[in-house]
């Protein structure tokens, strides 16, 4: 595609602002303008991830599309960086045309075969850039890691829609937009914060072989995808809370780690401590039904579950809740024990088939 002759709208006013805050302290003149871009930004980002999704689904790729401004905390750490590497703006048109990824923009792709296509699609906009993160890299760290670094291609992009497209008013304006695989998403989850931004401050050599191993299990996870990729065809059945997870949504683990079903119970017992959590849970979710928490129990025993009612006097009742019949419209179907039908709806999806 070839760049329009015209600016865009915001690249026009961005522009303007730069010439103003000629002769102006960078950095000021950056967080003086700001709020008069921020809500474009965000318009940005909204329209952006739309025309990603709806250029990956015509390609018949899957694929999570995420995106976010940059917050002005990471901003400031951005320049921060820059200065302790002897490195400085010289002006406000540095700062927005070399802090690239004020929009950033993240497609995490299903499947391996997806990866190249992905690529090309974001190769429709005008390259001024890429970065190759290569698993083969050096970290630094005392445990060289045997399943390799993140990996990940990072574009540097100037948007080029033309009259008529959502984007058309964002032309020329720089965004970044990385693309890479589910697996190495999943394991970015724990590499990004502990490894690279050092959230935690020097990991021990323990944590690092730890977080290796997690990129492994990542990995073992995109080799069966690879290798059924063709089985499952359109109707991918990646679990939603894994998709999420591996997308970035914030705050996403704990649902997966609580989405992940529990082993059998081998002697038929429910440990005190899953009890107390079951209990707990579905005292806030007060919605549902005998049938449907008994169903739940079954889950966690990995057994037909048995509810026994005792009663002052003479004898007991004994209500058998294992096989269940459930009545929809005319018809009944007998879906047999509850323990085989905990999985998890495989048709959920972040990203709409042929609709990050």
């Amino acid at each position: 595609m070839s760049v329009s002759p015209s600016r865009g709208e915001l690249q026009v006013r961005i522009d303007a602002a730069v010439q103003k805050a000629e002769g102006t302290e960078p950095l000021s003149a950056f967080f003086s303008n700001w709020d008069e871009f921020a809500d474009d930004y965000e318009a940005l980002i909204i329209g952006m991830q739309a025309t990603l999704k709806n250029d990956l689904v015509a390609k018949g790729i899957q694929a999570t599309v995420s995106g976010r401004v940059k917050s002005e905390d990471s901003i400031k750490k951005s320049i921060e960086r820059r200065k302790s590497r002897g490195e400085k703006y010289q002006n406000l048109g540095d700062i927005f045309e070399g802090m690239h990824d004020l929009a950033g923009f993240r497609i995490v792709v299903d499947y391996p075969s997806g990866i190249p296509e992905a690529e090309n699609v974001v190769q429709q906009f005008v390259v001024v850039g890429k970065s190759d993160f290569s698993s083969n890299r050096d970290l630094g760290l005392d445990w060289t890691p045997i399943f390799g670094s993140f990996k990940s291609m990072n574009y540097r992009v100037k948007i080029n829609r033309g009259k008529g497209d959502q984007l058309y008013r964002f032309r020329d304006v720089l965004v970044e937009i990385q693309v890479l695989s589910l697996a190495e998403s999943l394991y970015n989850r724990l590499a990004h914060p502990l490894i690279y931004k050092k959230a935690s401050g020097e990991l021990s050599v323990k944590d690092q072989k730890i977080i290796d191993i997690s990129h492994g299990l990542s990995l073992c996870y995109w080799i069966c995808l690879s290798c059924m990729e063709e089985n499952l065809g359109e109707n991918q059945t990646i679990p939603r809370a894994v998709r999420q997870a591996g997308g970035g949504t914030e705050g996403v683990l704990p649902k997966l780690a609580a989405a992940t079903p529990l082993p059998p119970s081998s002697s038929g017992t429910i440990p005190i401590k899953t009890l107390l959590d079951f209990i707990r849970t579905n005292q806030e979710q007060k919605d549902k039904s005998p049938d449907k928490l008994c169903q739940q129990l079954g889950t966690i025993t990995g057994r037909e579950a048995q509810a026994i009612n005792h009663h002052s006097g003479s004898g007991h009742n004994i209500n058998n809740f294992g096989s269940t019949t459930q009545q929809f419209g005319p018809s009944t179907t007998n879906h047999g024990p509850i323990s085989n039908y905990y999985r998890s709806d495989p048709s959920n999806s972040e990203t709409p088939k042929h609709s990050p």
